[in-house]
């Protein structure tokens, strides 16, 4: 049975063009873009020429682009560093700062605020989204605290593809003198924005959601703020994280930021409005996971089928060689339910799905191809309730 991969927003296949530039760059073994020869200044050349290309497609300077190993290390970077630097300063006045996230936080988000609170860095308010995963600003006004030092809130939801207003939540807390950060892991080049036109102070990003290689991603850094390192070491990344630079993968990260465009962002949402008509015309009992219609990632559809749990049509799924999830891969597996549906107030018997996602590979063909085998899995799981 010919493999059915919908599980691009956990990880997506190298782009074509992406792994010919990486597989040149590794064939001719690149230098340390440290050393000071001819070899060495070539690869810092490369290096300032892909951050040059991130940086561009992201609206914002250079040096305003640190690259990393991903989101998750991005993510943890931010967070650890500007709460505990803040604890620091308001330890003399007897105060801890107060950190603010929403509840659908992937979880290199949600744990790391679980663990500063716990290790009592930190306060932590955790404010319950909207039930179709939309973080109202009324509900981050409302925690808001006089030693409140930063908001977190992710772009675009990875398991429901809600994508927040952070414009508006950006220029709220820049209003109040209030640190924001946005996990845009599966929204950059899904989603158009420029960061120059966002009241944004930090952003994470992740190469292996864009179709450039794993262990490879960026934070953006707003010009005027200070991070300090999350590891000390050598002086690259400005001496902000240490470690020699893997020139390979920044430029295959940068190569993956060049092919997506409007076009591609289109054609997605065509996909994935085409996967719900299907879904609504196919099958009865069934509830789409944040939005149907309005602002959501093109690339992510979450869906339930009320008669039968999740947890059990993956498991026919997976049989029937096709490749989607429950949830987030990163989640913590401590359950059946989704966290994130939990986070909107479900409970839990009612926190389950499916999540489909696509990429510029993605055909409406696929979606055919996966109607059909969802059809088959359901009748497998009916005829075992009825013996």
């Amino acid at each position: 049975m010919t493999p059915i991969y919908l599980d691009h927003a956990a990880t997506t296949p190298i782009a074509p063009e992406v792994l010919v530039r990486f597989r040149g760059l590794l064939e001719e073994s690149v230098a340390n873009s440290s050393s000071s020869h001819q070899e060495g200044t070539r690869a810092l050349a490369l290096l300032n020429q892909a951050r040059e290309s991130v940086a561009r497609k992201l609206g914002c300077e250079s040096n305003e682009v640190v690259f990393t190993s991903g989101g998750t290390e991005g993510s943890n970077w931010i967070l650890q560093r500007v709460l505990q630097d803040a604890a620091k300063v308001m330890a003399s006045r007897g105060s801890k700062p107060h950190l603010i996230t929403s509840s659908i936080e992937h979880s290199s988000v949600a744990n790391v605020a679980e663990w500063l609170k716990n290790s009592g860095v930190c306060e932590w308010t955790e404010v319950r989204a909207e039930a179709d995963g939309t973080v109202g600003l009324s509900s981050i006004e409302d925690a808001l605290r006089p030693n409140t030092v930063m908001v977190a809130v992710m772009h675009g939801n990875n398991e429901i593809g809600t994508i927040q207003d952070v414009q508006a939540i950006g220029r709220f807390c820049r209003s109040k003198d209030v640190l924001f950060f946005a996990d845009a892991c599966q929204t950059f080049c899904h989603t158009d924005f420029l960061v120059r036109d966002l009241s944004v102070d930090f952003m994470s990003f992740s190469g292996h959601k864009i179709r450039a290689p794993k262990g490879v991603g960026a934070v953006y850094v707003r010009k005027g703020l200070e991070l300090t390192p999350f590891m000390f070491g050598g002086k690259q990344e400005r001496g902000l994280r240490p470690g020699t630079t893997t020139v390979e993968l920044i430029c295959a990260f940068a190569a993956a930021t060049e092919l997506w465009d409007q076009t591609i962002v289109a054609r997605l949402n065509n996909i994935r409005q085409y996967a719900v008509d299907q879904l609504k015309k196919n099958f009865t009992g069934l509830r789409i996971n944040g939005r149907e219609t309005g602002p959501s990632l093109c690339h992510v559809l979450s869906f339930t089928l009320e008669s039968h749990h999740s947890k059990f049509l993956h498991r026919e799924l997976s049989l029937l060689n096709v490749a989607c999830s429950t949830g987030a891969a990163c989640g913590t597996g401590k359950s059946d339910s989704s966290a994130v549906l939990l986070g909107l107030g479900r409970t839990e018997k009612d926190a389950h799905q499916i999540r489909i996602s696509f990429s510029p590979s993605t055909e409406l063909a696929t979606i055919d191809a996966f109607i059909d085998r969802l059809g088959k899995a359901v009748k497998l799981l009916e005829n075992r309730t009825t013996q």
